[in-house]
């Protein structure tokens, strides 16, 4: 399947990174983390294309995310295939590795801004990133 046509969709596309035990856990139990759920109320005045993944769900050749959403027809979460979001909001700590920094080239050859870090980071690299602006 390629998805490649991002303007069906109201932009931006957000992508909201989890750890793999979370995206289980939200397809088995059918119930968001409590810290998601501010996240999900706020995308509904929005109304964006806003969905859950996990690292190892992109899939760069073709263009799309195995990503979960939750279907208002049958009131439970599901996985399908999305665009590559525009902006991807990390939503646990992590620390620096060989795959997080292989996820990092990637997201970047893709132009895919990031809210916050996908690495962990100090103060000292903060402040030094904000100073510039």
């Amino acid at each position: 399947m390629q998805i490649s046509n991002k303007a069906f969709f109201k932009r931006p596309i957000i992508g909201l990174l989890i750890k793999e035990n979370h995206k289980s856990r939200l397809i088995k139990k059918q119930k968001p983390l409590h810290k998601h759920i501010p996240l999900i109320k706020a995308n509904e005045s929005f109304n964006l294309l806003m969905y859950f993944f996990a690292m190892t769900d992109i899939t760069i050749d073709k263009g799309y995310v195995l990503g979960i959403y939750y279907d208002d027809d049958s009131k439970t979460w599901l996985e399908k295939d999305f665009p590559l979001p525009d902006i991807i909001y990390k939503l646990f700590p992590s620390k620096k590795s060989y795959k997080t920094d292989v996820f990092l080239k990637v997201i970047k050859k893709l132009g895919i801004k990031s809210l916050n870090y996908i690495n962990s980071f100090d103060k000292w690299q903060l402040y030094n990133d904000l100073i510039k602006y």
